[in-house]
């Protein structure tokens, strides 16, 4: 095999239109970037839908098991297979360590594992992660909160994209959710269709799933919710790409904005194929929603997406709304 050679793989499973499946193709791409920084590409191409594809080293690829999935290319069960793999190294990974004890007047003390964390706390985990672990993980911690803003109560604001509230909490979601998910499920995200029919925790990302508390006849604290967790387990990764910045008053998550119950977040999907190191570049630029229909073009930006951010009065359960397209 010539270490030259590329495969293209499209992934008709992922609706760019959506933020968890748009989140799921960068997570897919971070994941198998980790093995040859700047060796791996993704383009989106339209079909129906706007879908990914992967621009890939042949080598990065394994083998995938025999007989694989019934229908599929072997490059599409090479592609599970390698990604399955990349998620179970990640399973015990040290981004999974940011937890504390936290107790209500008169009530015990619980463990907690939310992004929304204590500083002093959130500050010890950080330093830990420095001194031992891999890019893709320090960039996680980036991408979770940082120093400057603080709730009500004195902790850490996190990424938006820290939908849980209440009794579920985000890291402890996140761990179960890589240590579930299974080929099928990846299948299921990538190559479609979306079944949703798996109970497993997911992140509530799927803009075609809002699950409102005021919509709803009970608490979703005590659900377990059904949806794609192959699509979830890979959008984890995808946080990745979308830092949270200081700023003098506040924080702000990379492509995001507004306030408490009324954010947003915005996307835009490029046709030429591009590195991660470029991306950290592109998607803040189509989440700043400045660029014109010509500036959108001379980038290779062929659509910009913004989805709203709800949080119930409830506990703040996130929720996107159904995706506008912007221009």
């Amino acid at each position: 095999m010539n270490p030259t050679d590329r495969v293209q793989i499209p992934l008709p499973g992922l609706d760019g239109s959506n933020p968890l499946a748009f989140l799921a193709a960068l997570g897919a791409l971070r994941l198998l970037d980790t093995q040859r920084p700047g060796s791996c590409r993704l383009r989106w191409a339209l079909d129906g839908l706007w879908m990914p594809v992967l621009d890939l080293p042949t080598d990065l690829l394994d083998a995938a098991p025999e007989p694989g999935i019934e229908g599929h290319s072997p490059a599409e069960n090479a592609l599970l297979a390698t990604l399955a793999r990349r998620i179970a190294e990640r399973r015990d990974d040290a981004i999974f360590g940011l937890r504390w004890d936290e107790a209500k007047e008169g009530k015990e003390a619980k463990e907690k594992r939310n992004l929304r964390s204590p500083p002093d706390t959130w500050r010890a985990w950080a330093r830990a992660l420095r001194a031992e672990a891999d890019r893709l993980s320090l960039d996680f911690v980036s991408a979770s909160a940082a120093e400057i803003a603080r709730d009500n109560n004195g902790k850490l604001k996190p990424t938006v994209f820290e939908f849980t509230a209440g009794q579920q909490m985000f890291l402890a979601t996140a761990e179960e959710l890589l240590r579930e998910v299974t080929v099928e499920d990846l299948d299921e995200a990538l190559i479609g269709p979306w079944r949703k029919t798996r109970t497993v925790k997911v992140l509530s990302w799927d803009a075609t799933d809002s699950r409102d508390y005021a919509l709803r006849a009970g608490n979703p604290s005590t659900d377990t919710k059904t949806g794609v967790p192959g699509a979830d387990a890979l959008a984890l990764w995808g946080l990745t790409l979308l830092p949270v910045m200081p700023t003098a008053k506040d924080n702000r998550t990379t492509a995001a904005g507004g306030k408490w119950k009324a954010e947003w977040f915005r996307w835009g999907l490029w046709t030429g194929a591009l590195t991660v190191d470029t991306l950290r570049s592109v998607i803040p630029l189509c989440g700043a929603g400045s660029l014109s229909p010509l500036e959108a073009q001379a980038r290779g930006v062929a659509v910009q997406f913004e989805a709203g951010i709800g949080r119930s009065d409830q506990g703040g359960y996130g929720s996107f709304s159904p995706p506008i397209l912007l221009g």
